[in-house]
């Protein structure tokens, strides 16, 4: 069984359950804050990467960039906190520089919430970007279902 980390704010779990039903031959691991899934990513060798951009950094976090996320404003950017993972997992002194990073977030390519939400994170270096609310929310099942797709793909599954 592989496994794959899923960089994912613990408030949607049920993404994980949902993923998980679809994909038997893998293992889903969480990181529900930005500072775990950084030390992770940069320190151990993954074969695909799946970051849900928007997560908070974890208390305590350690990473400069993070605390200067942080103090940029009275509502911190948590859609910055997971660029910074993408970014410091394609850094020059990670494990997973060359490794794919799919970016799977709930937000669409104008999304109000997040502005540019798809062209940041390939800014940042995801591989590609995945709206996991391509139709109504209700309807979610396709988004998943995309994103099975390219993980089968990308794991040659």
């Amino acid at each position: 069984m592989v496994t794959v980390p899923w960089v994912l704010d613990k408030s949607y779990t049920d993404s994980l359950e949902i993923l998980n039903d679809y994909l038997p031959e893998i293992s889903l691991q969480q990181f529900s804050y930005g500072q775990e899934a950084l030390d992770y990513l940069v320190s151990t060798v993954v074969p695909l990467v799946i970051v849900s951009p928007y997560i908070p950094p974890g208390d305590p976090y350690t990473d400069p960039e993070f605390a200067t996320i942080m103090r940029a404003k009275d509502n911190p950017d948590n859609y910055e906190i997971g660029l910074r993972v993408i970014r410091a997992a394609r850094g020059d002194d990670s494990l997973n520089k060359n490794t794919t990073i799919i970016a799977a977030g709930f937000y669409g390519l104008e999304s109000d919430l997040v502005p540019r939400a798809q062209a940041r994170a390939l800014e940042a270096g995801a591989t590609e970007y995945i709206n996991l609310n391509e139709l109504a929310p209700e309807k979610r099942l396709s988004g998943y279902g995309k994103l099975h797709s390219r993980i089968q793909f990308y794991l040659k599954l």
